[in-house]
């Protein structure tokens, strides 16, 4: 879960989530993502990995207006269906 905090409407917060591959071998994660007007992932979707290593996105958060807003992103890994992450993201 992350939690952004209190954004003025029309105002813009970012915060960050990492991936790492803590395997042996080489993998490849691709986030699916559902359109969102309150949320903006910035990064690209599409991420390979080299053993031990993580990589950083950035997300965005950008109220159009008043109220808790909710975004649930998946990363899943190429070729390995039981490696799927769930992130909840609010504001």
């Amino acid at each position: 879960m992350l939690k952004f905090p209190k954004t003025r409407v029309g105002k813009t917060n970012t915060q960050q989530i990492s991936l790492k591959n803590d395997g042996s071998i080489p993998a490849t994660a691709k986030f699916d993502l559902v359109p969102s007007d309150s949320f903006r992932f910035v990064d690209n979707t599409t991420v390979s990995l080299n053993p031990k290593t993580y990589s950083v996105f950035n997300i965005e958060f950008k109220p159009l207006d008043v109220g808790n807003k909710q975004w649930d992103i998946t990363a899943s890994t190429l070729l390995n269906q039981f490696e799927t992450m769930r992130f909840k993201i609010q504001g």
